[in-house]
């Protein structure tokens, strides 16, 4: 018993002793130079024994914030624990943190066969002063965003009869640095269709993601392909643009549809008891929108097709299914 209870003394007398906090450094990530309305972080690094963890950190100097991010890595027998502050600067300045004080809690994690203790010090080291640029942009760069970032087209179908309507989504990622606020997504010029307008579905600091309704006109493939981004890219410190790839859609015979379009109609006036579908546009295959009702009018007549409007909500069904609901 008595051996066991100078055991632990040993233990807990052990991890007291040993307790460190080596260092602490401030920086930034990217390392500095910085640019006016780039996103960065400032760092501070503390060095403790790789069997000890900190467990709070108070400062003489330095952001008057929590850290927004706290990693880990290891060297040797050494653990480096960083903390991360978000930051991005309007104008261009030199940024200064002076010399101070770091008091961090630090946790000593030792393990004795099927035990575990954990003994927490407060432990302090010296920052050094630190001080960083940010710069102004080159002028052709000034107002462009700064990072990297990735843009992508796709479809709901990629393919189509002519006069299809289909459902584009284009995504804006960044994996480094922020999405502008402003930023509109728009097609490269094309003959091949009509597009209404980009609405946004979600938007977030690193991801913007739009949609867009495109009636394609053409009665071959089509490529479609989102402008290019013009940006200031951070690893060659230049003028850069983000090019999205193409987009094909594939067109497919007017025919295969047709046989589809009839046993929807059937289906779903067999189902809901509300008749044939109504389409977003003159066209078969294009997004169902609703069900024939009564009382409906024709507002429009075009070719084969027939725009009717009913108590909830307005489409386009061919004329020959139309006549087939009619009293």
């Amino acid at each position: 018993m008595k051996s066991f209870a100078l055991m632990l003394v040993m233990m807990f007398g052990a991890g007291t002793l040993s307790a460190h906090l080596f260092s602490a450094k401030w920086g930034t990530n990217p390392t500095a130079p910085v640019y006016a309305g780039q996103a960065y972080e400032l760092t501070l690094t503390l060095e403790t024994l790789a069997n000890e963890e900190i467990a709070g950190v108070r400062m003489e100097q330095g952001p008057n914030r929590q850290p927004d991010q706290q990693t880990t890595y290891q060297k040797g027998d050494r653990r480096f624990t960083v903390l991360h502050w978000q930051q991005s600067d309007p104008r261009a300045k030199v940024a200064s943190i002076p010399a101070g004080r770091i008091q961090a809690n630090v946790t000593q994690v030792q393990v004795f066969g099927f035990m575990r203790t954990a003994n927490t010090t407060q432990q302090i080291a010296i920052a050094n002063a630190f001080s960083y640029e940010v710069q102004e942009l080159p002028g052709d760069a000034r107002g462009l965003p700064i990072g990297a970032f990735t843009l992508t087209l796709s479809a709901d179908q990629n393919f189509f009869a002519p006069g299809e309507v289909r459902l584009l989504t284009a995504k804006l990622t960044a994996q480094e640095g922020y999405v502008p606020d402003d930023y509109e997504f728009a097609l490269e010029e094309t003959s091949s269709g009509e597009l209404y307008p980009f609405r946004v579905q979600t938007k977030t600091a690193r991801e913007l993601v739009a949609q867009a309704h495109f009636v394609v006109a053409a009665e071959q493939d089509v490529t479609l392909c989102l402008k290019s981004l013009r940006l200031f890219d951070l690893k060659s410190r230049t003028v850069a643009e983000v090019q999205c790839e193409s987009l094909t859609l594939q067109m497919r015979p007017l025919e295969d549809l047709i046989t589809e379009d009839t046993t929807l109609a059937v289906s779903q006036a067999t189902a809901t008891r509300q008749g044939a579908p109504l389409r977003f546009a003159p066209s078969i295959g294009a997004p169902v929108v609703g069900a024939l009702e009564a009382p409906w009018q024709v507002e429009e007549t075009r070719e084969q097709w027939s725009r009717v409007k009913t108590p909830q909500g307005a489409g386009w069904i061919r004329s020959e299914l139309l006549k087939e609901e009619m009293p």
